[in-house]
């Protein structure tokens, strides 16, 4: 049996971290660095499961000025695809009732 990759462990530590609101929204997580120490891996372990956060909508980068907490709820796009698919389009019909296009005087 394989052994769970270090970067998912600790995304998964992070993605728990985030959702028991140990880090607000907006607020600006440790550098790769400091996470990187604090769990003994590498940088590039921590910046893997980064990515992997990003990919999740739950945090977001700034280049030059850190990882921060998205400011939506967590799985909020997950959760808005599923809405999406129990509202079922196929029971209503849209009618266009006027359109138009106008140029602006040349005044």
């Amino acid at each position: 049996m394989k052994e769970t990759p270090k970067y998912v462990i600790v995304a998964n530590r992070l993605r728990q971290q985030i959702l028991e609101k140990e880090y607000q929204i907006n607020e600006q997580l440790p550098q790769e660095t400091a996470i990187a120490k604090s769990l003994n891996v590498s940088r590039i372990t921590v910046r893997k499961a980064l990515d992997i956060l990003v990919n999740e909508g739950l945090i977001y980068r700034i280049q030059g000025s850190g990882t921060f907490v998205k400011d939506n709820q967590p799985g909020e796009g997950v959760q808005s695809k599923q809405s999406l698919e129990i509202f079922d389009f196929n029971k209503y019909s849209v009618k266009l009732i006027n359109f138009g296009v106008s140029k602006p005087s040349l005044q």
